[in-house]
């Protein structure tokens, strides 16, 4: 059975970590692989006597990250980033994981908007589609396109 804290600690931070690891190796896919990693390795570990598992949970991936580069010679040694101990964050790695869980937060409520509202904000505002290109994909007219935009935003701004 899997432990209730990990599970929520999945649940709020999986964005921010993957977020951590793809700054560093520059892969979405390896990037949640580092994460999934660091989960399994919290399973065997007792978390209840972790002051902050959310923060070991960043730092391992971070670190993580990092051995990865190291076994995969991407960068040179002097390029890498330290190693941060598991009591200490550098302070643009704490900015960093505002902004990841802020993000990650923004693309949880882009998945609460209704069907084409979603599909429209994706293409135009994660895809770089323009408002035309979208509307060509999606078979609709640019009007409609416009409107998705302006409700999807309005409704944006009240779930966040």
């Amino acid at each position: 059975m899997v432990n209730r804290k990990i599970e929520e600690l999945f649940k709020g931070h999986f964005h921010a970590a993957v977020y951590i690891a793809h700054k560093i190796v520059s892969s979405r896919h390896v990037a949640e692989d580092i994460v999934q990693d660091v989960f399994i390795k919290m399973l065997e570990i007792d978390i209840d006597a972790l002051e902050s598992p959310a923060k070991f949970l960043y730092t391992s991936v971070h670190n993580g990250a990092i051995d990865y580069m190291r076994r995969n010679s991407r960068l040179s040694k002097s390029s890498l980033l330290p190693d941060v101990p598991d009591n200490d964050f550098p302070d643009n790695m704490v900015e960093e994981i505002e902004y990841a869980e802020n993000l990650a937060k923004l693309l949880d409520a882009i998945e609460q908007l209704p069907g084409q509202s979603r599909e429209v904000v994706k293409l135009v505002c994660l895809s770089d589609c323009s408002y035309n290109d979208a509307a060509a994909r999606l078979g609709i007219s640019l009007s409609t396109v416009k409107t998705h935009m302006y409700r999807s935003f309005k409704r944006l701004r009240d779930l966040l």
